[in-house]
Formats: C-alpha cells, sequence, structure tokens
C-alpha cells in the first residue's frame, strides 16, 4: 500500500474515493503528545484511551475541583485505583464525587476554598455506620 492509497483511499476495487480520519487522530495525538500516566496525570482531564482504558470517548475531569491540593489527591487516589484494577466506572464515581463535594467547603458558600485543615477533621471510615445505625 502506498502513501497516496492510503491519504486518498480506495475501496475494495482500487477506485479512489474518501477517507475517514477519525481513527487516525487517536494516533496522531498520542504521537504528538505522548500516551500514559507521565502525559495524562499533568492534564486536568484525563483521556482514558491514553490510559490503555478501551473507551475511546471517556475522560476524567478534575476541573470542577478549585483547590489545588484536593485536585491532586483526587488525581492520585484515582491513578492508584486504576492501577490496582478498580473499575473505571468506580474510579470515575469517585471522582464526581470529589468534585460535588469540593466547591461546597468553604463555610456553606458554594465555590468557596474548603480548606485542608477542616477536610483533615472529617469522620474518617465507619462514621456512616455510628450515624446511621446500619
Amino acid at each position: 500500500m502506498t502513501v497516496v492509497t492510503l491519504i486518498s483511499g480506495t475501496d475494495d476495487d482500487g477506485v479512489p474515493g474518501p477517507v475517514d480520519l477519525a481513527g487516525y487522530q487517536v494516533v496522531v495525538e498520542a504521537l504528538a503528545s505522548g500516551a500514559g500516566w507521565d502525559t495524562e496525570y499533568l492534564r486536568d482531564i484525563w483521556r482514558l484511551c491514553n490510559l490503555g482504558i478501551d473507551k475511546p470517548e471517556a475522560t476524567f475531569s478534575f476541573t470542577g475541583i478549585p483547590q489545588a491540593w484536593l485536585r491532586d489527591l483526587a488525581k492520585r487516589y484515582t491513578r492508584w485505583q486504576l492501577s490496582t484494577g478498580l473499575s473505571v466506572s468506580t474510579a470515575g464515581n469517585g471522582v464526581r464525587a470529589v468534585t460535588r463535594f469540593a466547591p461546597a467547603g468553604g463555610n456553606g458558600r458554594p465555590g468557596a476554598p474548603y480548606p485542608r485543615r477542616r477536610a483533615e477533621r472529617l469522620p474518617g471510615p465507619g462514621f456512616e455506620t455510628v450515624m446511621h445505625g446500619d
């Protein structure tokens, strides 16, 4: 197959036709900016296909977490979850939970920064059992 054939595209009979370049976009992006944890971790929107997850359109967005320390903690925890084999949907639920939790932290005002000291005083695992009696 020649370069001209790849660019112009041909059908089974060798007749030139339109080319579907959608599949090549992912390959070109990976070549241009890299793929894997070293590249995606720095971004605030992770493209899961660059992490070897076979879901081409799936992303995790950390843009809704205004506190840099909490965003970094959420990224580290999510990377750990995915690297230990936890499902993508479970890890995504965690990202969504932190994203919803983060803006409501500062004195009850949406968008106010959540102070780290206040977050460190939150109850640990098992608190739900004590509160709900389950």
